[in-house]
């Protein structure tokens, strides 16, 4: 989820995208590492924002502050992959 918030951020070059935008982005995420589609991403955005990890000003302006979107795709494409080796090592 916070992937595809990320990389809707990204490919705007914006501060804040849009939910539709976000809907679209966490589609292609779970796509890319074959997982089930994010049904309730609204309540997903909401817990984000609830737990204060993103900003919500409204559904047109979701944004992240006080890091860097550059870092935190890097940060959390690492995590990835180390549980994708995780996974792979425990199943060897």
């Amino acid at each position: 989820m916070l992937l595809g918030i990320v990389r809707a951020l990204m490919s705007k070059r914006s501060s804040y995208t849009s939910l539709k935008e976000i809907k679209t982005m966490v589609g292609v995420v779970c796509e890319e590492y074959d997982l089930k589609p994010i049904k309730d991403v609204d309540e997903c955005v909401q817990d984000l924002c609830d737990r204060n990890i993103i900003d919500l000003k409204s559904l047109l302006q979701i944004g992240i502050s006080g890091v860097s979107t550059t870092d935190l795709e890097s940060y959390l494409n690492n995590i990835i992959k180390r549980l994708e080796n995780d996974i792979y090592e425990r199943g060897n």
